[in-house]
């Protein structure tokens, strides 16, 4: 899977051919500025798998 294909390109601002993060600001309802995104740009990150592994090792050997 191609994420920047499939949300539509750099989410951020492209200088010297990299996709580097920008400030988002109420201006433009936090939206990227310099693309229109494919998909919801508003997504959650989650924690590797918190919901099924409770055993306090796990965490350490990550």
């Amino acid at each position: 899977m191609n994420w920047l294909e499939n949300y539509g390109g750099c989410d951020g601002i492209v200088r010297d051919g990299e996709c580097r993060a920008e400030p988002r600001t109420t201006d433009n309802g936090y939206m990227p500025t310099e693309m229109t995104p494919k998909q919801n740009p508003f997504y959650l990150d989650l924690p590797f798998d918190d919901v099924n592994d409770r055993s306090p090792s796990s965490n350490a050997e990550r």
